[in-house]
């Protein structure tokens, strides 16, 4: 990881914003750090694999959610957020959980950021892999459908942002509407790293949008 630190200044831009995201409040809580270790964990777990082959087993494949067995498919939904592709993947996901986590954390307790994660997660997959579906169905184009798979906790980190931003402390000391912000995070991210999923992403913030207005926090 630190040599991904050197040798990635946009992961190393990414992860001291997210730093000084968390130095404004009370650290890393409990429930953000067993995100972070979990997804770390799974990236430096003795025997974890990292060729095409291994990526091509756990990625979020629409095709393969939805026509293999039903414990791939969920296998796929669930497990491809805590599989990363290199660890320059890593640290930018690492940077959007702890940028968001911290804040829903503080204001709804470890059990509410579990929650909350634990019903944006499936969602927001689900919804990459129904709007490559219906790119397929609707508009004739399969490729998505077929040949596109993402890794990676950004799709949640998405979300994550977008929930963080409507928190009381994010809302009082925000210089844009909360909705602006994780947009501009996400089109900075692109900047950033261009290979990047904008469908995933897009996803996740939808997700995150609906969550807020369909869960409102208390």
């Amino acid at each position: 990881l630190a040599a991904a630190l050197r040798e990635s200044p946009a992961a190393l831009l990414l992860l001291a914003l997210a730093a000084a995201k968390v130095a404004e409040g009370d650290g890393v809580q409990p429930a953000t750090l067993a995100l972070v270790l979990a997804n770390v964990g799974t990236f430096v777990a003795p025997g974890a694999r990292r060729d095409d082959l291994a990526f091509r087993r756990a990625c979020l494949q629409p095709h393969a959610v939805l026509s293999r067995p039903p414990r791939e498919g969920a296998a796929r939904l669930f497990g491809s957020a805590f599989v990363h592709a290199s660890p320059e993947h890593l640290l930018s996901n690492l940077a959007s959980l702890m940028a968001a986590a911290p804040l829903i954390e503080e204001e709804s307790g470890a059990l509410g950021l579990l929650t909350t994660v634990g019903v944006c997660l499936p969602l927001a997959h689900a919804l990459y892999v129904a709007s490559a579906w219906a790119q397929k169905a609707w508009l004739a184009d399969s490729a998505a459908y077929y040949r596109e798979g993402v890794v990676g906790f950004s799709g949640v980190g998405c979300a994550l942002s977008v929930v963080a931003a409507h928190t009381e402390r994010a809302r009082a000391s925000a210089a844009f509407p909360p909705g602006a912000m994780p947009v501009a995070q996400v089109a900075l991210s692109h900047v950033l790293m261009p290979d990047a999923s904008v469908r995933g992403h897009v996803c996740g913030l939808a997700t995150g949008y609906a969550y807020t207005m369909l869960a409102p926090r208390a």
